[in-house]
């Protein structure tokens, strides 16, 4: 993948990504209990999640804040210097980079992060959105790329 397709391409998976994001916190951030696939997954309003995953660092939103601002641009440093071209990394991290961009958001213009979605079988889990399932899913593959992509990436045949 040449260098400036890559970019394309992650710029349109970031893109579909946030629009898919904000608008289903739009559409879903307000709904009272409701089973979406019954016993699987359900929407419910959590009030606002001041934290981050799992509720640490709740009501340290200005950390949360800052702390974004200096990861996304550590990747970005990391991403230009290394210039990974897989497809799956270059998937991977637009899907960070928006999930990441989709819950700053949140947190810029309302003080926390809108989370609706649950696993129904599991209640204890915490409540989450589409940008936490962007990031953890990025994260697999960007994983996924380390371990078993990168010598074919090093050699020009991925």
């Amino acid at each position: 993948m040449k260098f400036k397709t890559k970019y394309i391409i992650m710029a349109i998976i970031i893109v579909v990504a946030l629009a898919i994001d904000l608008i289903s916190k739009h559409l879903f951030s307000d709904i009272s209990y409701t089973k979406i696939i019954p016993y699987i997954i359900a929407f419910q309003t959590n009030g606002g999640n001041t934290g981050a995953a799992f509720g640490i660092f709740s009501k340290s939103t200005t950390f949360l804040i800052i702390l974004s601002i200096i990861i996304v641009v550590a990747m970005l440093f990391a991403d230009f210097s290394l210039k990974i071209k897989t497809k799956t990394y270059t998937i991977g991290f637009g899907l960070i980079l928006a999930g990441a961009l989709g819950n700053f958001i949140d947190r810029i213009a309302l003080g926390y992060v809108r989370d609706f979605i649950m696993f129904d079988f599991w209640k204890s889990f915490p409540i989450f959105n589409f940008a936490d399932c962007c990031i953890v899913i990025g994260a697999v593959l960007v994983c996924v790329h380390f371990i078993f992509l990168s010598k074919a990436d090093k050699n020009g045949t991925n």
